[in-house]
């Protein structure tokens, strides 16, 4: 998963490349020439990606080849970057010039030096970008490979109820509303549950479709988990299936539809649309047309997302929170001993309360620990080591990353690279919305045309769009601009970005002398940094080391914040 937001920095790489200032610049045969290969390189590059995505988990020499080409994509940016500068620093003094001879004279002398300068770096990133080339085929990359499905799993409506803990508030307020007086005027309603993955939707439905007061309410009840496609004629299918009971063959839609409208006439019918992504509120619209029932008919959709709860017309909405302590300590209990709570084991009540702190109140993340712990019994030494174990890192493969990788795959290419970017901060960072649009436009992630709208307002819409998918967090009580990332959000950021960011932190030593400073020298060896943010230390001698030391030989620096 570390490797994935390769693409979209080739991606961006394609479009500099087509650049008009860019060709302006390049008026020497040799170098256009040049560009052009590059281009034609890095779009067969492209190509390949989603099948070097899929393989490099298992096949070592595709993550390495992968590895390469991040560190040159990056390179080759920087060169491009240069060509843009130079461009700029070109208008503004041609600008000043007056004399129209005195311009094409300059023009040329500088165009001839310039050449010198970067054809030498084009060189090296040509020889390496071909090798990779190459090496793209002896490692059997396919272009037709298809991207990782969203979801390799599917639903269905039975649950244990005697394992759901803490959502007794959410399941009164949900039946409230499937059930409630208000509502039951309408032919059709939506009611939508949303959440982060992990946060158990899909558990809650199942409850609710499993309680005797609703089964005795409704008379027709359907449950279809929609993953990956909203695939209208399936889903109809499912429904029609869940209905009648018969596995009837249509030749079309129309047909199909015609049928499931006429079975779902007059009566009052419950359908579950489990894990829904799609946006689109033409499919929803297209489905919705076949189901026409008694008043008081309801569709539940669990999503992640809440612009797919607004694509449905969801008339009402329900938001799950992370569990409270108490009711992650009872789960935890459950999961790892079998058992309703601690109180036989107060021994292990400290490491508990760890546990449950870092998984942050995800009832998902909680089970897989539980599992994890099932089975070394009572040992308090042993839940330690738990407390140690890697299956907290970014290297998870406890099943809660792989869970919330959905919601990375589903997002559009240029949301994976700002969501990635939030690596950057540490766990439990207070970042305000305006700050973070502002560091993703000087990183030039929001350089996409969106009519005549400023780069800040495509920004603060990329924002609303990660918040609505869960990936952010607002803080409650706090400014409308105040944000948070859950901590499992937090990693999966971290996993995402891989190895491009280093963290200082700022421990004293027994001599009170701050580490932070020697780590500091060790930034002297980053010579294409990027970035450099003091989100968790402030200090004027760190901004005099900066600025001083540091600061003169970083030429590719995008990003300085000391504030």
């Amino acid at each position: 998963m570390a490797e994935i937001v390769i693409t979209a920095a080739v991606t961006v790489l394609i479009e500099k490349l087509l650049s008009v200032d860019l060709k302006k610049l390049t008026r020497s045969e040799e170098i256009k020439s040049q560009l052009q290969n590059l281009k034609t390189n890095w779009e067969l590059i492209e190509a390949v990606l989603a099948d070097a995505n899929e393989k490099h988990i298992t096949n070592i020499s595709v993550k390495k080849w992968l590895q390469e080409l991040r560190h040159l994509a990056y390179d080759m940016e920087d060169v491009l970057d240069d060509m843009a500068t130079e461009t700029i620093r070109r208008k503004l003094k041609d600008e000043s010039r007056v004399k129209v001879l005195k311009k094409i004279t300059n023009f040329t002398s500088r165009n001839l030096m310039y050449g010198r300068k970067i054809r030498p770096k084009l060189d090296v990133i040509t020889v390496k970008l071909n090798d990779l080339v190459n090496k793209k085929n002896l490692l059997g990359l396919d272009v037709n490979a298809k991207v990782e499905s969203r979801s390799s799993y599917t639903t269905t409506s039975l649950v244990n109820e005697s394992k759901v803990l803490g959502r007794e508030n959410d399941k009164d307020a949900l039946l409230e509303m499937l059930l409630g007086d208000e509502s039951r005027n309408q032919d059709l309603s939506v009611l939508s549950i949303v959440g982060m993955g992990g946060m158990g939707k899909t558990t809650l439905a199942q409850v609710l479709y499993n309680n005797e007061t609703v089964k005795d309410h409704f008379e027709s009840m359907a449950w279809v988990c929609v993953s990956d496609d909203f695939d209208v004629l399936a889903i109809s299918n499912e429904i029609y299936h869940s209905v009648t009971g018969e596995n009837k063959t249509f030749a079309n839609l129309n047909l199909l539809h015609e049928d499931l409208k006429e079975k779902l006439s007059n009566k009052r019918f419950l359908i579950v649309l489990d894990d829904a992504w799609s946006e689109d509120p033409k499919m929803w619209e297209t489905l919705e047309q076949a189901l026409v029932g008694a008043p008081g008919s309801k569709v539940i959709v669990t999503t992640r997302n809440a612009a797919v709860a607004r694509a449905m017309n969801c008339a009402q909405y329900h938001e799950l929170k992370d569990l409270s302590d108490e009711y992650a300590l009872s789960l935890l209990a459950n999961s790892a001993l079998d058992e309703p709570n601690f109180d036989k084991h107060q021994s292990l009540i400290s490491a508990a309360r760890l546990i449950i702190k870092r998984c942050k109140g995800l009832p998902l993340a909680l089970k897989a620990i539980g599992r994890v712990l099932n089975g070394k019994g009572t040992n308090v030494d042993e839940w330690e080591k738990v407390l140690d174990n890697k299956i907290w890192s970014s290297d998870d493969k406890s099943g809660i990353l792989p869970a919330l990788k959905l919601s990375y795959y589903d997002l559009p290419l240029h949301l994976k690279q700002l969501f990635a970017y939030c690596c950057l901060f540490p766990k439990d960072y207070k970042f305000n919305k305006n700050e973070l649009v502002l560091l993703w436009m000087a990183e030039g992630f929001l350089n996409q045309q969106k009519g005549n709208m400023l780069m800040e307002s495509v920004g603060f819409e990329y924002f609303e769009e990660l918040q609505e998918r869960s990936f952010f967090q607002q803080l409650t009580g706090k400014s409308e601009y105040e944000y948070t990332m859950h901590d499992l959000m937090h990693d999966l950021a971290i996993s995402v970005a891989g190895d491009f960011f280093y963290f200082l932190d700022a421990k004293m030593d027994v001599n009170g002398r701050n580490e932070f400073f020697e780590k500091l020298k060790e930034l002297h060896k980053s010579e294409r940094l990027r970035t450099f943010l003091t989100v968790s230390f402030r200090s004027l001698y760190v901004l005099d080391n900066v600025l001083v030391d540091l600061l003169p030989q970083l030429q590719f620096m995008r990003v300085l914040s000391l504030i």
